[in-house]
C-alpha cells in the first residue's frame, strides 16, 4: 500500500525530530475514547516514533495491548487488529492510488473503533523530492464520502486547526463481507452524529480521480453541518460519550 519510492521519501522525512508530532496534540481526545470504551488492544496505524504511545502514558492512560504499525519502521512488523486503531495524520500522506486499499485495510482491522484525523490543507513541510507532504489535499466532505465507504461515522468535529477534522467510527455492517471480516462488536453503541446512510456508496472499480464526481454530489444536510462544529471545550467528552456506549 505504499510504493518503495514513496517510502524511501517517508523514511527520510522520519529522520526530522519535528515530523509525525500530531499524535501528541491528539492524544487527550484518544485518552478520553480510551477511558470510555475501555479497548483491550490499540493499533496506531502510522505510528512513527510511537510518540502516541509516550503521549497516552502522561495522559495516565494505558492499554494492555499497544501494536505499533508503520511501512516506514518495518522493526513494527505487520498491522494487527486491535479493539480501537488510530490513524493519526496519515490519510492525507497516502499515495492517492493507494488511498482505496489502505482505507479497506484499515477497516479489516478495526474490531470496535477507530480514531481517524485528516487534514484539508498544504502541509508546511515539503517531501525530499520537493511535493507537499500531503499528496491528497481534499475538503471534510469528499474525506466523508470516502470514509463512509466502510465505516459508520459516530462524530466528525473541526479541530483547533480550521482545516484539521477527526472522527470516531466503527466499520459499516455491510462493509465486513467486503473486508473479511467479523462484524464489530457495537452492542450498546449509539451513533450521537449518524450521516452515514445519506452518503452514495462509490463502486468498487472507480480508482481515486473518479471518486471527486460521488463527493460533489453529496450535499450536506442541516445535521451534518453542526456535526461539523467547532466544540474545543467539549471536545474530550464528545469523544467519551461517543466511545462509552460500547461497554454499556
Amino acid at each position: 500500500m505504499i510504493s518503495e519510492s514513496y517510502l524511501r521519501q517517508q523514511q527520510l522525512l522520519h529522520d526530522s525530530p519535528s515530523y509525525g508530532v500530531a499524535s501528541l496534540h491528539f492524544a487527550p481526545l484518544v485518552a478520553a475514547v480510551v477511558r470510555a470504551a475501555k479497548p483491550t488492544s490499540l493499533c496506531d496505524y502510522g505510528a512513527g516514533k510511537m510518540r502516541l504511545l509516550t503521549a497516552l502514558q502522561a495522559e495516565g492512560v494505558s492499554v494492555p495491548e499497544y501494536l505499533p504499525y508503520d511501512p516506514a519502521f518495518p522493526e513494527y512488523g505487520e498491522a494487527v487488529p486491535a479493539d480501537l486503531v488510530c490513524c493519526i495524520d496519515v490519510l492525507e500522506h497516502v499515495e492517492p492510488g493507494y488511498l482505496g486499499a489502505l482505507l479497506k485495510h484499515l477497516a479489516s482491522l478495526t474490531k470496535r473503533l477507530a480514531f481517524i484525523t485528516v487534514h484539508t490543507a498544504p502541509a508546511v513541510k515539503h517531501l525530499p523530492d520537493g511535493r507537499n507532504a500531503h499528496l491528497i489535499i481534499e475538503p471534510i466532505e469528499w474525506w466523508k464520502v470516502v470514509l463512509c465507504q466502510y465505516f459508520e461515522v459516530a462524530v466528525c468535529e473541526r479541530d483547533e486547526n480550521p482545516n484539521s477534522y477527526y472522527l470516531i467510527a466503527t466499520i459499516r455492517s455491510d462493509a465486513s463481507q467486503m473486508i473479511g471480516s467479523k462484524k464489530p462488536d457495537t452492542q450498546g453503541f449509539e451513533f450521537a452524529r449518524p450521516f452515514t446512510q445519506s452518503v452514495p456508496r462509490i463502486p468498487e472499480e472507480l480508482g481515486y480521480r473518479e471518486i471527486g464526481k460521488y463527493a460533489s454530489h453529496y450535499n450536506p444536510t442541516s445535521d451534518d453541518q453542526s456535526s461539523l462544529s467547532h466544540h474545543q471545550s467539549n471536545r474530550a467528552s464528545e469523544c467519551s460519550d461517543a466511545a462509552r456506549g460500547l461497554d454499556r
